[in-house]
């Protein structure tokens, strides 16, 4: 079985076929570079991706969520003529073409191959400082170079059950989609809606027998008060997307009774997801780990003049190998600024993730926060990012802000923790000028 949704399955076989029918049509449209995507989960998302990497072309994926202006916007930077959709938005205006994917005789007819490694696998929008989101340009390389890796740490097999939740407009999907397809798993994927609670969630986890799962670390400590236990399923949890706090590794160890492992994953989506991996099934010490590179990748931490910091010293998290975005889409300027040559070795480029972290010790990376919440408080330097990670592995904090307002810092938390007992503990690890002169518990931000 190569999908299950809603109580449906569709083999391999199938799925083949008829991404075959729709490559072979935009093959024969000669419809550009890039191909839109405007789909609600289900089968014919998962279609609509393979044809397009089948027929040798980019995807550009919509999210019909969208306000009408963003979704203009992105067909029009990446110069979209077609868009594949479902019958359901077949009367949605759009200012290209639409093809109706469901309306596709099968075929049985294989693909030749068409392109080459180095041609562009997909054009995924991801917000920018400008207003106007940025396309990431990834080359089929890229994903190839993502997919050995992940085979070398975790060995997916056939017999194994991909949770499918992540909305396909962030490249965290891939490892939900691309990846088990390839080494012939199962993909469960979650009923629309169920993505956002905890409960529908973990209960659709427990009647599919899902192996492996990837969450926010927000998203698992809202799901945890629900559970006695995880599934007896599941082998694999992933954790990603924000940081990882000790927190979630206290809550694994509580939960975890069937020999399940857990991960924390780090990457922007410049870096073809996951740049760096740390195993934190058994971590018991504050401030986690992002681990060290995956395969193919390299990781430097450097400083305003792009020297390297010496281990303990925080810097700019700079990553390179051959899983790089080449740039973004129609921004020449941008992929200047955020991706540099390499002055370590020649011929190579690195991407500037704007990520303080340091490295530890122990040879693993530990992140800090972001460059750019660098602030001065009575004329000392202060990142911002480091006290946010101190407060989030204070007992009971799930969500932290740490903000300058008139020469004071001011933190901004959600989560049950004393003021006490917080100030205690940032007095422990933080210089004086660092501690923040009020608290706000808040219950979300």
């Amino acid at each position: 079985t190569a999908l299950v949704f809603e109580r449906q399955e569709m083999s391999y076989s199938e799925l083949n076929e008829r991404a075959n029918a729709l490559a072979n049509k935009l093959v024969d449209m000669n419809c550009g570079q890039f191909v839109g995507l405007y789909l609600d989960r289900g089968f014919e998302m998962v279609i609509s991706i393979l044809a397009v990497l089948k027929s040798g072309k980019a995807y550009v994926p919509v999210s019909p969520d969208y306000p009408q202006q963003r979704t203009d916007f992105i067909l029009e930077d990446a110069g979209v003529q077609v868009v594949l959709t479902g019958s359901v938005y077949l009367d949605t205006v759009y200012s290209v073409a639409t093809l109706d994917v469901s309306d596709f005789k099968l075929t049985a007819k294989d693909m030749q191959s068409f392109g080459s490694s180095c041609d562009w696998a997909y054009a995924i929008y991801t917000s920018g400082t400008t207003g106007k989101p940025k396309g990431v340009l990834i080359q089929h390389c890229a994903i190839a170079n993502h997919l050995v890796h992940k085979q070398l740490v975790y060995g997916l097999s056939e017999s194994d059950r991909v949770l499918q939740k992540t909305s396909y407009v962030f490249d965290a999907s891939l490892n939900q989609l691309i990846w088990p397809i390839v080494v012939g798993a199962s993909i469960v994927m979650a009923a629309k809606g169920t993505e956002k609670s905890p409960v529908e969630l973990m209960n659709a986890i427990d009647a599919e027998d899902v192996t492996d799962l990837q969450l926010t670390p927000s998203f698992f400590l809202a799901m945890a008060p629900s559970l006695h236990t995880l599934p007896r399923s599941i082998k694999r949890l992933y954790l990603g997307g924000e940081q990882v706090s000790e927190a979630c590794c206290n809550t694994f160890r509580k939960l975890n009774f069937y020999g399940a492992r857990l991960f924390n994953w780090y990457g922007p989506t410049e870096a073809t997801l996951e740049v760096t991996f740390f195993d934190c099934t058994d971590w018991i010490l504050p401030f986690v780990p992002i681990g060290s590179p995956v395969a193919n990748s390299s990781c430097f931490v450097l400083d305003s003049s792009c020297g390297l910091c010496p281990v303990g010293v925080a810097g700019e998290l700079c990553v390179g190998g051959n899983r790089l975005a080449k740039g973004y889409l129609n921004r020449p300027e941008l992929t200047k600024t955020r991706f540099i040559k390499n002055p370590f070795r020649s011929g190579e480029m690195l991407y500037k993730t704007g990520d303080l972290v340091r490295w530890r010790h122990d040879g693993e990376l530990e992140f800090l926060g972001r460059i750019d919440s660098q602030v001065k408080v009575r004329g000392f330097r202060v990142e911002l990012g480091e006290i946010e990670s101190v407060l989030l592995n204070c007992p009971g904090i799930l969500q932290s802000c740490v903000i300058l307002k008139e020469q004071r810092l001011d933190a901004y938390v959600v989560g049950d923790c004393g003021v006490n007992i917080l100030h205690g503990v940032l007095e422990k690890q933080l210089p004086e000028y660092m501690v923040p002169s009020t608290f706000t518990f808040m219950d979300a931000f």
